[in-house]
Parts: structure tokens; sequence; C-alpha cells
């Protein structure tokens, strides 16, 4: 289901669905165990490139040790690995970016520098004031004008 996320979350933003398939059990025997644990591993292509995506639904790592995790499968397997999430709070995302750490946290961002993207959803603030003044508004302002106070009388 999580896989599906990825996909949609692309298709909306670039276009074009993207193949993802799994890792063989085969390739995964390399990997320290830990790693298997914490990640599943994915083949992710698109822009005619083969990435290996590193999906973790169940725990939150410090960037310093998606870092590390992330290093070993480069060096393992000799493809760009990028890290996918359910979620992840906006500073450790900082923090990823600041290590130029690609990530993917579908309907969030999409941070992929070594394709030059970096989407990220924001919402602009609704700062619009209103035109007219409300009736009870236009009340107190009259009153305050005419110099006569209110009163139960004068709202009955």
């Amino acid at each position: 289901m999580f896989i599906q996320q990825i996909n949609d979350y692309y298709k909306a933003l670039i276009g074009e669905d993207i193949l993802i398939y799994p890792l063989e059990e085969k390739e995964l025997k390399n990997l320290p165990y830990f790693i298997r644990q914490i990640y599943t591993l994915y083949y992710i292509e698109f822009f005619n490139h083969k990435y290996i995506c590193m999906l973790n639904t169940t725990q939150e790592n410090t960037p310093l040790e998606i870092e590390k995790h992330r290093a070993k499968v480069m060096e393992v397997f000799n493809v760009v690995t990028i890290v996918a999430f359910t979620t992840m709070n906006a500073y450790n995302r900082k923090r990823l970016i600041e290590r130029k750490i690609p990530f993917i946290i579908p309907g969030k961002q999409m941070y992929l520098p070594m394709l030059m993207i970096d989407l990220r959803e924001q919402f602009s603030a609704n700062n619009t004031k209103p035109t007219i003044l409300s009736i009870p508004a236009q009340i107190i302002i009259l009153s305050y004008l005419l110099g006569k106070p209110i009163n139960e009388k004068s709202l009955g």
C-alpha cells in the first residue's frame, strides 16, 4: 500500500508512473541483518534511471543513522539510494536535506538532489481581511459615533 502511495504521489507531481519492484531475497543476503529489519528495499525506476528505495515504516531513525544505513546499502549495491518514510517531522527533514540524503514522504515532500528535485507541500497563509463589517460591529461603531451608549433596550 505504501508503495502505491509513492507511485500516486510521484504521478501527481511529475505526471507519469514509476516502476517499483522488490529486491530478491538472494540480493538482500549481502546486507546486514539490522538493515533488513528496519527497511523494506525496492528497486524504483524513473527518468530512465534505476535506484533503490529504502522504505522505513516502523521507526524513526536520526538523520545520521539514516545516512549510515543508506551508505551501507549503496556500498553493497553500487546504486543511488532513496529513503522513503510515511511521516517525519520538519526538523529531521531539514537535517536530511542538509546532508543531501534523497527522500520521499508521500503527500509532504520529495527531495531528490541527484535529479535537482525539491518539491514541498506548502500552504499559503489566508490573510484576507473582511471587506464589510458585520451587523454587530456596525451597531457598535454607529452608537460610538452618535454618542449613545448601548444597553439592553437599544438592542431589543
